[in-house]
């Protein structure tokens, strides 16, 4: 009997001077890192630059929607440096969405 892994989500926030084959290997790092969370990975988010979150708040609806409960970032840098405006974020993803967010860095 096949059960089904809890589903977990990349996001990761581009800039201009990242090139592709970087963001290949993250993003193989975040499907890594979800497969030993015991998650099965289902899509990445892009965010295109800073000071937008169109794509957070995308990825925020889609986990609601399936009833996923991980979300996977190379690092909190990602959604974004300001230290206040992130730890909204956050709250928003855990009260809202009941969403954990994991960062690379935690393995």
């Amino acid at each position: 009997m096949n059960t089904l892994k809890p589903l977990a989500y990349g996001y990761l926030r581009l800039s201009p001077d990242i090139d592709d084959e970087t963001v290949r290997l993250v993003e193989l790092k975040l499907k890594e890192h979800a497969e030993a969370l015991g998650c099965e990975f289902a899509t990445y988010f892009y965010e295109d630059g800073s000071g937008r979150f169109s794509a957070w708040n995308e990825l925020l609806t889609e986990v609601q929607r399936a009833d996923a409960h991980h979300v996977i970032v190379p690092s909190l840098d990602h959604l974004t440096t300001h230290p206040i405006l992130r730890l909204g974020l956050l709250e928003r993803a855990q009260q809202d969405a009941k969403v954990e967010v994991h960062e690379l860095s935690d393995e």
